[in-house]
Protein backbone atom coordinates (compact mmCIF):
# COMPACT_ATOMS: atom_id res chain seq x y z
CA UNK A 1 0.00 0.00 0.00
CA UNK A 2 1.10 3.46 -0.59
CA UNK A 3 1.71 5.85 2.67
CA UNK A 4 2.91 8.84 2.93
CA UNK A 5 6.75 8.95 4.11
CA UNK A 6 5.46 12.10 6.51
CA UNK A 7 4.43 11.46 9.91
CA UNK A 8 2.34 14.38 10.24
CA UNK A 9 0.17 13.53 6.78
CA UNK A 10 -0.01 9.69 8.09
CA UNK A 11 -0.95 10.98 10.93
CA UNK A 12 -4.44 12.89 9.38
CA UNK A 13 -4.90 11.03 5.75
CA UNK A 14 -5.47 7.22 5.56
CA UNK A 15 -4.59 5.23 2.83
CA UNK A 16 -7.51 3.18 2.68
CA UNK A 17 -11.39 4.55 1.88
CA UNK A 18 -13.62 4.36 5.07
CA UNK A 19 -17.02 2.55 3.86
CA UNK A 20 -18.79 5.64 4.64
CA UNK A 21 -21.92 7.80 2.85
CA UNK A 22 -20.63 11.49 1.56
CA UNK A 23 -23.65 11.95 -1.28
CA UNK A 24 -26.08 12.47 1.28
CA UNK A 25 -28.87 14.76 1.34
CA UNK A 26 -27.35 16.80 4.47
CA UNK A 27 -24.11 17.41 2.21
CA UNK A 28 -26.07 18.80 -1.01
CA UNK A 29 -28.69 20.71 1.20
CA UNK A 30 -25.80 22.71 3.31
CA UNK A 31 -23.37 22.76 0.41
CA UNK A 32 -25.99 24.62 -1.67
CA UNK A 33 -27.55 26.51 1.02
CA UNK A 34 -23.56 27.82 1.50
CA UNK A 35 -23.74 28.34 -2.13
CA UNK A 36 -26.69 30.69 -2.21
CA UNK A 37 -26.24 32.25 1.64
CA UNK A 38 -22.57 32.69 1.22
CA UNK A 39 -22.43 33.84 -2.19
CA UNK A 40 -25.12 36.50 -1.65
CA UNK A 41 -23.41 37.66 1.31
CA UNK A 42 -20.06 37.71 0.14
CA UNK A 43 -21.89 40.24 -2.97
CA UNK A 44 -23.73 41.88 -0.44
CA UNK A 45 -20.65 42.96 1.85
CA UNK A 46 -17.59 42.84 -0.46
CA UNK A 47 -16.29 45.63 1.00
CA UNK A 48 -17.15 44.42 5.04
CA UNK A 49 -16.20 40.83 6.69
CA UNK A 50 -19.44 39.82 8.43
CA UNK A 51 -19.94 36.73 10.42
CA UNK A 52 -22.20 33.80 8.62
CA UNK A 53 -23.66 31.59 11.16
CA UNK A 54 -25.26 28.01 10.16
CA UNK A 55 -27.94 26.26 12.14
CA UNK A 56 -28.25 22.68 11.24
CA UNK A 57 -31.76 20.85 11.34
CA UNK A 58 -32.00 17.37 12.92
CA UNK A 59 -35.91 17.60 12.81
CA UNK A 60 -37.48 14.41 11.06
CA UNK A 61 -39.76 14.38 7.93
CA UNK A 62 -42.50 12.93 6.15
CA UNK A 63 -42.70 12.56 2.70
CA UNK A 64 -45.36 10.35 1.10
CA UNK A 65 -44.92 8.31 4.25
CA UNK A 66 -41.62 8.16 3.93
CA UNK A 67 -39.15 9.39 6.48
CA UNK A 68 -36.13 10.92 6.25
CA UNK A 69 -33.81 13.82 7.55
CA UNK A 70 -31.17 15.83 6.38
CA UNK A 71 -28.86 14.37 9.57
CA UNK A 72 -28.78 10.74 8.90
CA UNK A 73 -25.80 10.30 11.37
CA UNK A 74 -22.69 12.11 12.74
CA UNK A 75 -20.64 14.07 10.37
CA UNK A 76 -17.66 12.18 8.64
CA UNK A 77 -15.17 13.68 6.62
CA UNK A 78 -16.35 12.63 3.29
CA UNK A 79 -19.48 14.99 3.36
CA UNK A 80 -17.26 17.59 5.00
CA UNK A 81 -15.02 17.58 2.17
CA UNK A 82 -17.69 17.67 -0.33
CA UNK A 83 -19.95 21.18 1.32
CA UNK A 84 -16.49 22.29 1.59
CA UNK A 85 -15.78 22.24 -1.86
CA UNK A 86 -18.98 22.92 -2.81
CA UNK A 87 -19.07 26.00 -0.90
CA UNK A 88 -15.68 27.11 -1.43
CA UNK A 89 -16.26 28.04 -5.14
CA UNK A 90 -19.13 30.10 -4.43
CA UNK A 91 -17.23 32.01 -1.39
CA UNK A 92 -15.65 34.74 -3.51
CA UNK A 93 -17.35 37.48 -5.41
CA UNK A 94 -17.02 37.91 -9.25
CA UNK A 95 -15.20 40.79 -10.23
CA UNK A 96 -17.81 41.45 -12.76
CA UNK A 97 -19.93 42.60 -9.74
CA UNK A 98 -17.43 45.35 -9.48
CA UNK A 99 -17.56 46.68 -12.99
CA UNK A 100 -21.83 46.91 -12.90
CA UNK A 101 -21.45 48.75 -9.80
CA UNK A 102 -19.27 51.45 -11.24
CA UNK A 103 -21.49 51.39 -14.08
CA UNK A 104 -24.05 52.15 -12.33
CA UNK A 105 -22.93 53.91 -9.45
CA UNK A 106 -19.84 56.35 -11.60
CA UNK A 107 -21.34 56.54 -15.24
CA UNK A 108 -25.12 56.08 -14.54
CA UNK A 109 -25.09 53.41 -16.75
CA UNK A 110 -27.55 50.97 -16.34
CA UNK A 111 -28.29 48.00 -18.84
CA UNK A 112 -30.77 45.89 -17.39
CA UNK A 113 -30.47 42.20 -15.66
CA UNK A 114 -29.99 40.66 -19.11
CA UNK A 115 -27.24 42.17 -19.64
CA UNK A 116 -25.62 41.96 -15.88
CA UNK A 117 -26.20 38.18 -15.98
CA UNK A 118 -24.64 37.99 -20.03
CA UNK A 119 -21.26 40.15 -18.76
CA UNK A 120 -21.22 37.81 -15.70
CA UNK A 121 -21.04 35.03 -17.80
CA UNK A 122 -18.81 35.84 -20.46
CA UNK A 123 -16.46 37.05 -17.90
CA UNK A 124 -16.15 34.25 -16.24
CA UNK A 125 -16.83 31.96 -19.05
CA UNK A 126 -13.40 33.78 -20.55
CA UNK A 127 -11.32 33.26 -17.79
CA UNK A 128 -12.14 29.48 -18.00
CA UNK A 129 -10.78 28.88 -21.09
CA UNK A 130 -8.29 30.95 -20.50
CA UNK A 131 -7.21 28.28 -17.59
CA UNK A 132 -7.78 25.46 -20.06
CA UNK A 133 -5.73 26.70 -22.57
CA UNK A 134 -3.00 27.70 -20.48
CA UNK A 135 -2.82 24.17 -19.10
CA UNK A 136 -2.90 22.72 -22.94
CA UNK A 137 0.31 24.91 -23.38
CA UNK A 138 2.01 24.05 -20.57
CA UNK A 139 1.34 20.70 -20.92
CA UNK A 140 2.35 20.13 -24.44
CA UNK A 141 5.66 22.65 -23.36
CA UNK A 142 6.51 19.39 -20.58
CA UNK A 143 5.49 16.30 -22.46
CA UNK A 144 6.53 17.62 -25.96
CA UNK A 145 3.36 17.10 -27.83
CA UNK A 146 -0.01 18.64 -27.53
CA UNK A 147 -1.99 16.73 -25.78
CA UNK A 148 -6.25 17.25 -25.24
CA UNK A 149 -6.43 14.64 -22.90
CA UNK A 150 -4.76 15.50 -19.28
CA UNK A 151 -4.64 14.17 -15.57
Amino acid sequence: EEDSPYPEVRAIVHNYDKDVPCNTIRAWTLGMTLVFVGASMNTLFSLRVPFIGLVILSRQFNTFGLQWSLSPGPFNIKEHSIIVVIASVSFSATYVTDIILAQIAFYKQDFGLLFQLMLTISTQSIGYVNVELQLYFILSCITGYPSFYYV
